[in-house]
């Protein structure tokens, strides 16, 4: 029997609803426009569904949110722009769908983003170099997607620790570029067109592990 997300609450119980989990429910059909009027969600997580079509830009209304976990879906389209008003995201996971486009580079305006989760989509072009700004980032998985162009070093100049998945680049990445991390707590770096003599230094990363 096929499950769709309800697309009309009544008025009160939109004005107070802050969390909207209904992940691993096998939902089918698209994510209602509606959901934009949820003023006050906090956490929005429809992950392990069978969603398709296009993020919707109405999601961009939610100030408020703070986690948004669309993981293992079909969704397709790009990051919507309207996202880039949602400055309180602290969690954004949208692995295992089809969407495509570039990285948008307003990620890095989002001082509180310490999760971004893209991998297993299509999305092309470079690594903004400006999701460097985001200096509470500890999670960057990027893996299976059709980026090219070189890692930027300006990733890990925040002073905490961040785990990186750059799996399956297409553009070839220096050796030394990998090995000069300073604040890399896990490097996963797998089936990377590597260039260049392994010269290991463990004093250099003494805070890094391997994949």
């Amino acid at each position: 029997m096929a499950r769709y997300i309800v697309k009309r609450k009544r008025r009160s119980e939109e004005m107070h609803l802050v969390s909207l989990h209904l992940s691993f429910n096998y939902l089918t059909g698209t994510i209602p426009p509606s959901l934009g009027s949820l003023s006050k969600l906090r956490d929005l997580k429809l992950w392990l569904n069978q969603l398709h079509g296009e993020i919707p830009e109405e999601l961009g209304n939610i100030q408020t949110l703070e986690t948004l976990i669309l993981d293992f879906n079909e969704l397709t389209g790009t990051i919507p722009s309207a996202l880039s008003n949602c400055s309180n995201l602290n969690w954004i996971s949208l692995s295992s769908n089809r969407l495509t486009g570039e990285i948008p580079a307003w990620l890095g305006n989002f001082n509180n983003l310490a999760i971004l989760k893209l991998s297993n989509n299509s999305f092309y072009g470079s690594i903004p170099p400006e999701l460097g700004d985001c200096r509470s980032l500890i999670w960057l998985d990027l893996n299976t997607n059709n980026l090219t162009g070189s890692i930027p070093s300006v990733l890990f100049k925040q002073s905490g620790k961040i785990a990186v998945n750059f799996i399956a680049g297409k553009s070839p990445v220096g050796v030394q570029q990998l090995l000069q991390i300073p604040s890399t707590e896990s490097l996963i770096a797998d089936k990377l067109l590597l260039q260049g003599v392994w010269q290991w230094d463990c004093c250099s990363l003494s805070s890094a592990s391997s994949g």
